[in-house]
């Protein structure tokens, strides 16, 4: 969505891709920015769709680098072993995104930008007239003073996606990435023969292949509640458990 976000207000887009691991690649990302002196670089951390989180002194990297802002889009930050949050409001360039979406209120609608007073002050100028209702803020509010709830949530989706990669790791025609979001990134046999199967028993995951040369036969699977993740796990062991 940066790239269609970008092209839809005529700016001009420059992506660099990922190693074939899914990792960063340091290298090319600071050639870019050398190159193109981009007045906005976006990061995904962890990123969306593969669910790695990069190393934190390869983020900090690119930070020193940047000419102009740099976001750090968190929205998988609560499942994800760092954070950048807490550096928001210390360095000028930096802003972090967050979202409630993620962590069992996605019908809210409600995330948030934390970053230095002067640059949240710019921001609030550009603000959309239909912002965020105050019905919604209220709900948000009041979801958060329930913190048990929350972390038992986030709790709950880590270990399940964790269970889930072990299993998967039981056939061989299984390619699993390393996680740290609320989904898992896998490489199959055939996207589309999965996508199709467990759609015929209705079960929607998103097929990634043709999406990006990196993401061949690739599918993302959203962790759910464990009842669900063993129905998926019962489709994959049908189509591959004698491969």
């Amino acid at each position: 969505m940066y790239r269609v976000n970008a092209e839809f207000f005529g700016l001009n887009y420059v992506g660099v891709p990922l190693h074939s691991d899914f990792t960063l690649d340091l290298e090319a990302m600071l050639a870019a920015i050398h190159t193109h002196q981009p007045a906005l670089v976006f990061l995904a951390y962890p990123n969306n769709p593969t669910g790695g989180r990069f190393e934190r002194e390869q983020m900090e990297a690119i930070i020193q680098a940047a000419p102009g802002i740099v976001v750090i889009d968190e929205a998988y930050g609560a499942f994800s072993s760092d954070s950048f949050l807490r550096q928001a409001g210390t360095i000028d360039k930096l802003v972090v995104l967050r979202t409630l979406s993620k962590i069992g209120f996605a019908g809210l609608r409600v995330g948030y930008a934390a970053g230095a007073p002067a640059l949240i002050h710019e921001l609030r100028k550009i603000i959309p007239p239909y912002n965020v209702s105050q019905l919604n803020l209220a709900a948000a509010e009041f979801a958060m003073k329930y913190r048990p709830f929350i972390l038992q949530h986030i709790n709950q989706s880590m270990g399940e996606r964790e269970r889930m990669r072990t299993a998967l790791r039981a056939y061989d025609c299984v390619e699993d990435f390393a996680s740290e979001a609320n989904f898992l990134t896998v490489r199959v046999p055939d996207a589309q023969v999965l996508f199709d199967t467990l759609y015929a028993n209705k079960i929607l995951i998103k097929n990634l292949h043709g999406t990006h040369p990196l993401l061949d036969q690739c599918v993302r699977i959203t962790i759910g509640l464990p009842e669900q993740n063993q129905a998926v796990l019962r489709v994959i062991d049908e189509l591959y458990g004698n491969l």
